[in-house]
């Protein structure tokens, strides 16, 4: 059986397996790869229910290379609800701190107290809130709204 992937453009790849073909983009890409790995730990080694929460989480790490006058754009776009579920299971202090930094005086002093005292969604709305926040950060990229800067990037 033939499996493979091949980049098509900035934004789509295209998945072989066996004959059937699909294009997807980036935000799907990454997806399928976090529900395979998922499935291969599942298989191995009992339900880990905590699998995709943390990919997700590691997809959202991503943000720790936006660009700095990039930030009040994400901000007036992301969901606050989202956004408060993202950093209570955030365990970066660093890039917490940095996103905090980044909403404004009131609002940081208000999400600090919302962290602390309003509880977590179950995990099914962990899931869906940590999907809406990463969709929207792959559609600013794509949209050209926000930029990445990664340190093996390199312009001409």
């Amino acid at each position: 059986m033939k499996i493979g992937m091949q980049k098509v453009n900035d934004n789509e790849w295209l998945i072989q397996m066996g004959n059937a073909i699909v294009r997807l983009d980036r935000f799907t890409t990454h997806l399928l790869r976090i529900s395979l790995k998922h499935s291969l730990r599942s298989a191995g080694a009992g339900q880990d229910q905590d699998a995709v929460i943390k990919s997700y989480l590691k997809m959202a790490l991503k943000l720790k290379f936006i660009s700095s006058i990039d930030w009040p754009q994400f901000m007036q776009r992301v969901d606050k609800s989202d956004l408060r579920v993202w950093l209570t299971l955030l365990q970066d202090p660093d890039l917490k701190r940095n996103v905090l930094r980044n909403m404004g005086q009131a609002l940081e002093k208000q999400m600090l107290e919302d962290i602390q005292t309003l509880p977590l969604p179950d995990k099914l709305g962990q899931k869906e809130a940590l999907v809406r926040m990463i969709r929207l950060i792959y559609e600013l990229e794509d949209q050209g709204v926000i930029e990445f800067h990664y340190d093996s990037s390199a312009y001409l």
